[in-house]
């Protein structure tokens, strides 16, 4: 029931699953080491405070860098927790499902004990009124 009611985004993050974890994660991966190195080389040229005054201009450019990092990733992480939902619903379904069958045949299972109690019920009350008549 919940695949017949796919968004039109659906086909599009199935086909991006194919093809995208190939290039993202690499690129993202050479992005985070050249970030990881820029920023050591603004530490140390901080700590050396001989380019103090192109210091500001490179935190600047650095901080778009990241702020551009972050809005590659916020649609790909967004996409994987929508159709992370979609399996827990599907998941959720298949869970009620399974507990409603579970639930019908628990009752079954009660009719007949019970049944079987007034069987095993009768059958006692017919032999001890039998040995109690062969008694008198």
């Amino acid at each position: 029931m919940l695949m017949k009611n796919m968004l039109n985004s659906e086909p599009l993050a199935k086909a991006q699953q194919i093809w995208l974890p190939e290039w993202l994660v690499r690129g993202l991966l050479l992005l985070y080491l050249f970030c990881g190195c820029w920023f050591g080389h603004i530490l140390i040229l901080k700590c050396l405070a001989h380019a103090n005054k192109h210091l500001i201009h490179t935190l600047m450019f650095f901080n778009l860098i990241l702020s551009m990092l972050a809005a590659v990733q916020a649609p790909i992480i967004m996409m994987s927790q929508n159709r992370q939902s979609a399996r827990d619903r599907l998941d959720a379904e298949i869970d009620h499902e399974v507990n409603v069958r579970a639930e019908l045949a628990i009752q079954g299972v009660d009719e007949r004990i019970e049944a079987l109690e007034k069987k095993l019920e009768n059958y006692c009350w017919h032999k001890t009124r039998s040995l109690i008549n062969n008694l008198n």
